[in-house]
Order: C-alpha cells, then structure tokens, then sequence
C-alpha cells in the first residue's frame, strides 16, 4: 500500500504562520510591557519612600506618608510588606518575560527557517512590537551600541534593580534592630535571586535549556555565581544591626567596619524626640 506523500506547504500557509507568531508575540509584548511598566512605577514608588525613611521615624515607628495617596502607614508594617509585595511583582514581571522570549524565539525560528536573506529577515522582525526584551531576543542586526544598549537596559531593569532594591531596604531598616524583620529581609533577597536563577537563562536564550546554557555559556554563569555568592555575603553577614546573631557569629574587624559604615545604629543628635519638656522626676530617674 503506497503511502500519500505529504503535500507540500505553501507560500501563502507559511506566511500565515508567520503573522500568526508575529501576532502573539506582540500580544505578549503588550502584556510584558503594561507588568515592566507597573514594576517600574511601583519600584520608583517605593524607593522614594524608604529613601525618605529617617531614624527619628524608625525610633518612633510612627507612620509613612504615602506620595500621591496621602495615606498614613505604620513604618513597621511599611518595611515588612514591601519587601514580598516586590517579590511578588517581580516573579510576575519574569513570567511575562519568559512568555514572551519564547514566543520571539519561536517568531526569529520561523523567519530564520522561511528565508536566510539578512534584509528580509531583519524587516519581517522590525514587525516586532517596540518592547526592549522581544527585539534583544530577536538579534536585529542592530549597530553594536544600539544591542549592548538594549542589554544593558534589560540586564538592570529585569536582573539587577529588584534585588538591589531589596537590599537597599533592608539596610534602611537596620537601625529598628529587629532579628525576625531583617530576616524577613534577608529571605526576601534570598528568593528573589533564586527566582532569576530560575528564569533568567529562559528569557536572556530561550531556545537553549538550563543545563544547555550553563554549560554553553560558563562566563556568564560563573559571573552569575559570583554576583550572587555577594549579593549573600552582603544580606546575609554584612547587613546585620549592632549586636545581630550573625555579627555576632562573625566579629571580623573588616566585616565590622562594612556594617558600621551602613548608618545601622540610630543618630538622633540635634532631634526633639517629645512634645513637652519632661519632668524633673523623669530627668532624675534618667540621670542615675
């Protein structure tokens, strides 16, 4: 019995699933852009406030003003929240951006497939959706300033800005002295780096698997290695309060000297820390 010979695809059905994948590409563009946008917005947000936070608001663990909203938070509250609210939004944010490399790898696949012809090829992805992420994974034969721009841009805003924000906050806390908030602290950064070890390898090169791209691309790993073995001594051993269970652990003088120099100790010289004078009998009492 012969068997029918599978008939041949036309140029017309090819095109079709080029549009196809072009158009679900974009679709997912828009949904990355409107998460990278929220992110960023939010992000911005919250780097305002806790750059605003001072120690006399810690010692009082009065309330955060919000910008824009006008509304009063506990600072407590504010620092423990925050954190796994950003976590959240960037686990989200990297969802969005797997999604959408793969579906930009699967686009520059089919092109790739359908004609070699660099100009051609360039003009069918220039139909991309304007978003940093997809045109990185699409390889447009951009000059070599304009790709280590786009790089540097996704690099920054997807891999190195939510951790860093993270830690910022965590060292703006420090002088509060809590254990169990610099912990919550700590297991914060602590997911949000696992997370990008998780996804980062599917978004920056979709079409290699985890194990692939760590064996194929050793220098970007080992420096991956590198960055979050300091980004760990850093949350972990060096951004700790006076008298914290890991300074204690560690009384290394040159360890000692970094956490000094993160301001984890209250000033409140110069401040006016009650309303009234108080009383003799209070003023006594300090004294002895």
């Amino acid at each position: 019995m012969a068997i029918p010979s599978k008939r041949p695809v036309t140029t017309k059905e090819m095109q079709g699933r080029l549009d196809r994948l072009r158009e679900s590409a974009n679709d997912s563009a828009r949904t990355f852009r409107t998460a990278y946008t929220f992110y960023l917005v939010v992000a911005l947000y919250v780097l305002v406030i806790v750059s605003s936070t001072d120690h006399e608001l810690l010692f009082r663990a009065g309330d955060v003003q919000m910008p824009i909203v006008n509304v009063g938070v506990p600072v407590v509250w504010f620092f423990v929240v925050v954190p796994w609210l950003l976590v959240l939004l960037h686990f989200n944010l990297l969802i969005q951006a797997t999604f959408l490399a793969d579906k930009v790898s699967q686009y520059a696949s089919a092109i790739l497939g359908q004609t070699r012809a660099p100009k051609e090829r360039t003009e069918a992805l220039g139909l991309l959706y304007p978003a940093p992420l997809a045109h990185k994974v699409a390889e447009i034969h951009q000059p070599g300033t304009m790709r280590r721009l786009l790089n540097a841009m996704v690099l920054v805003t997807l891999a190195v800005l939510p951790p860093a924000i993270l830690m910022f906050t965590q060292v703006k806390f420090l002088p509060y002295q809590g254990e169990f908030f610099t912990w919550l602290h700590r297991i914060s950064v602590g997911i949000d780096i696992c997370l990008l070890w998780w996804l980062w390898p599917r978004i920056a090169e979709p079409y290699l698997a985890w194990r692939e791209w760590f064996n194929s691309r050793r220098l970007k790993a080992w420096a991956m290695v590198g960055v979050t073995a300091l980004t760990g001594l850093f949350s972990i051993v060096v951004a700790d309060f006076p008298g914290g269970s890991i300074g204690n652990l560690t009384p290394v003088p040159v360890l000692d000297s970094l956490r000094d120099s993160l301001r984890r100790k209250y000033d409140l010289s110069g401040r006016v820390l009650v309303v009234n004078e108080p009383s003799p009998e209070i003023l006594a009492a300090h004294w002895s």
